[in-house]
């Protein structure tokens, strides 16, 4: 599977210059890393729905809804975060 999702490599560099970010940009990185992270399972369950299918065995839609579940709950709490993460920076402005 590492040879079809390409993960972005982490240089130790990197990770020092953000020791540096305020809270809440270190809280948009956080969770535009979990999304990246959702989206790979994504990826990866849309490829092997294609395999199956491919195999003649069918989508493997029952046998992944949990794990799907749990990625459209995570993708629902990061809107609802970045939503009032926004609501309250506007308000600050006032």
């Amino acid at each position: 599977m590492a040879n079809i999702i390409k993960f972005p490599a982490v240089s130790p560099g990197g990770r020092a210059a953000r020791v540096d970010t305020t809270p809440e940009r270190s809280a948009d990185m956080q969770l535009a890393k979990l999304k990246s992270v959702l989206d790979a399972w994504q990826q990866i369950l849309r490829q092997l729905d294609r395999l199956a299918e491919r195999d003649g065995t069918g989508p493997l839609a029952e046998q992944s809804r949990h794990i799907r579940q749990l990625i459209a709950d995570a993708e629902r709490a990061i809107a609802l975060v970045q939503h009032g993460a926004t609501s309250g920076r506007d308000h600050d402005l006032d």
